[in-house]
């Protein structure tokens, strides 16, 4: 198998406590200074200005420094005995090379355009390659799975065991019944709204849409669901 090099950009998972709590500092500074605009300035044009400055700017800074923080463009070359990982930051924290043999089960999840692969491994800690999904572009984590599959079809196993794919929670049963549970839910609640005449809220749109989420993951995953 010759080797396949891909170019991603991916979530940097090991640095998600951080990023969280940088991201809540941001939004409660934004919050706090719009709370003191909205108190401290008596002309309403000038307050509303300074605000609408605060929470645009402010939003748009805090969205520029977390893509920094969050996103990793990184290498994979894929060989026929090892996965190696290649993070192109200046301070590289991703950078690995991960043998073929020594991967006991994998799966591969895909949410709200959000990819991961997980590569277990039974004598170290699971290797987790997420995409960076909407926070920037790049080849999608499906392309280098089917290259993996591949790979680890023809890849020599010293335990004589076939690496098993485990089922992400959308190709299991249990989504099924969910979903089913779900539209029920919303088709009831439709029909409440609906039946009295009354207005869609802000919440009903939110469920609306996580609803809509759930079946877009739920069809994505289709294809895998029926495979052995």
């Amino acid at each position: 198998m010759p080797n396949q090099t891909f170019e991603l950009n991916l979530f940097d998972t090991t640095r998600t406590g951080q990023i969280m709590t940088l991201s809540m500092l941001g939004i409660f500074a934004m919050v706090g200074a719009s709370v003191w605009a909205g108190l401290a300035i008596d002309n309403n044009t000038v307050k509303l200005l300074l605000i609408a400055l605060i929470v645009g700017g402010g939003g748009y800074l805090g969205w520029r420094a977390y893509r920094r923080a969050a996103v990793v463009p990184a290498v994979i070359t894929l060989t026929s005995n090892e996965l190696r990982i290649e993070d192109l930051r200046p301070e590289p924290r991703l950078t690995q090379t991960l043998r073929l043999a020594d991967i006991s089960t994998y799966r591969y999840s895909n949410f709200n355009n959000t990819e991961e692969l997980r590569l277990n491994r039974a004598d170290a800690p699971p290797l987790k390659l997420r995409g960076a999904g909407a926070l920037a572009k790049g080849t999608d984590l499906s392309t280098l799975l089917a290259a993996f599959e591949q790979a680890m079809g023809a890849a020599p196993n010293p335990t004589g065991v076939a690496v098993r794919r485990e089922k992400s929670f959308f190709e299991k049963t249990v989504s099924t019944y969910l979903l089913v549970l779900f539209t029920l839910v919303i088709g009831a609640l439709a029909l409440a709204i609906f039946g009295s005449g009354g207005r869609i809220h802000g919440n009903v749109f939110g469920g609306i849409g996580a609803y809509v989420a759930y079946v877009v993951a739920w069809r994505a995953a289709a294809a895998r669901r029926n495979a052995p």
